[in-house]
């Protein structure tokens, strides 16, 4: 790809699945490489495996210090930084239930950490440098159940247009990624390594009916910080399958649905006459708001409401959903992408 070579780049928690697979592509386009990671033994391999051109150093994006180490570590085996790709995160989220200590923790990596790699690495970066940031599709919609890496993703792509606005005087494109469901390290644990379970899992919310591979992100990452992208910046790429695409309907069609599905016996004596071609009618459940007149006539409140035969789930809907592993993490340690 166009102006990659001799390129030197820093690749934060590169030594993720998806960071090693980044790291993987600069090198074979002939870049030179910085894997910065808390996981020593994972990174010194893959700068092993990856040859002269790479370097490990051992970073905690949490940790200032740590940061300006790599940084200058960085000047002073390759003399300059060409691109910064932001990829460290952490998972520590456990949606309403996470204490002010998983806030902290899941805002220090996935954001502080990502800003303050910037902030050391800009002195160090001439006019054409870019800096690729990892949001995610969770940062634009509502997911039950997680709250802080939402949180934390969406204040990253806010980031990305503020540093991408303020750097372009400087020459320095800053764009951001969002992978939808990949092959990480927190879905290799989480399915025990099963990769076909996580497919059959994402298929129905992915439009090409796949989790991707964490090679496709690294092709995108290589395309924005390439020249191929050089009037490319404040923008986020979605790599994700058609997951953002898509909407709640998903890949279903309810208006064929609504047309061919029969009438619910408790329906206003008001409404349309059902065709006779239909088959028999079967209840659908009915809005809190509206009652089945079946239902008990006295209740206090509409979600309280006692069963009734037009209703096919209880109100409200369960909420009780399984939490995440407060372990679970990025970069740092335990459940890692």
């Amino acid at each position: 790809m166009r102006g990659i070579k001799d390129k030197v780049v820093i690749v934060s928690g590169g030594a993720t699945l998806i960071g090693a697979a980044i790291a993987r592509a600069f090198v074979a386009e002939g870049a030179r490489v910085v894997v910065a990671d808390i996981d020593v033994k994972g990174g010194s391999a893959l700068a092993s495996e990856l040859g002269e051109t790479t370097r490990f150093v051992a970073t905690d994006v949490s940790r200032d210090a740590d940061i300006d180490a790599c940084v200058q570590a960085t000047v002073k085996a390759f003399g300059q930084i060409d691109c910064l790709v932001n990829v460290a995160v952490i998972y520590a989220d456990n949606g309403p239930a996470s204490p002010r200590e998983d806030w902290e923790k899941a805002f220090a990596v996935n954001v502080f950490g990502a800003a303050m790699f910037l902030r050391a690495c800009r002195p160090h970066m001439a006019r054409g440098s870019s800096v690729i940031n990892f949001g995610s599709t969770s940062a634009g919609v509502a997911q039950a159940g997680r709250w802080t890496y939402p949180a934390t993703k969406a204040a990253v792509l806010q980031l990305t247009r503020s540093a991408a606005l303020d750097l372009a005087a400087d020459g320095i494109r800053v764009n951001a990624v969002s992978p939808g469901w990949t092959w990480s390290g927190i879905l290799d644990q989480i399915s025990g390594g099963d990769r076909d379970k996580v497919d059959a899992v994402a298929r129905p919310f992915h439009m090409l009916g796949r989790i991707g591979d964490p090679a496709e992100v690294a092709d995108a990452v290589l395309f924005l910080a390439s020249d191929h992208a050089r009037f490319i910046t404040g923008s986020n790429l979605p790599v994700d399958g058609g997951y953002a695409a898509l909407g709640p309907e998903q890949a279903t069609s309810p208006i064929s649905e609504l047309l061919s599905r029969p009438a619910c016996p408790c329906a206003s004596p008001s409404s349309p006459p059902r065709s006779p071609s239909r088959s028999p009618p079967a209840c659908r459940p009915s809005p809190p708001t509206a009652p089945c007149p079946t239902a008990t006539a006295s209740r206090p409140r509409a979600w309280a409401a006692p069963p009734s035969p037009c209703r096919r789930t209880p109100w409200p809907p369960p909420t009780t959903r399984p939490a995440w592993p407060s372990s679970a993490t990025g970069s740092t340690s335990g459940w890692r992408w």
